[in-house]
C-alpha cells in the first residue's frame, strides 16, 4: 500500500485514504441494488480525486513513484 516516496512521508496518508475508499467501494457495490448507485458514484469520485491529489503532490515534490 505504501508508495515508497522518501521525500514525502505523508504520502502514506493518501495511500491509506485511497485504500479505504476502495474498501468503501466494495461495500457500496454490495448494497447498490438496495440504495441505487449514488453512493458508489460518490465514493468512486472521491477515490479518483484523492489519487489526483496524491499525484499532484508527487509531481510538486519532484519525486517519482517507487523512489
Amino acid at each position: 500500500m505504501s508508495s515508497g516516496i522518501k521525500q514525502f512521508p505523508d504520502m502514506d496518508k493518501f495511500d491509506k485514504i485511497i485504500f479505504q475508499l476502495g474498501e468503501a467501494e466494495k461495500v457500496a457495490n454490495s448494497i447498490q441494488a438496495k440504495s441505487g448507485k449514488d453512493i458508489l458514484d460518490l465514493i468512486s469520485k472521491a477515490k479518483a480525486k484523492a489519487k489526483q491529489a496524491r499525484d499532484k503532490l508527487v509531481s510538486a515534490s519532484g519525486a517519482k513513484k517507487g523512489e
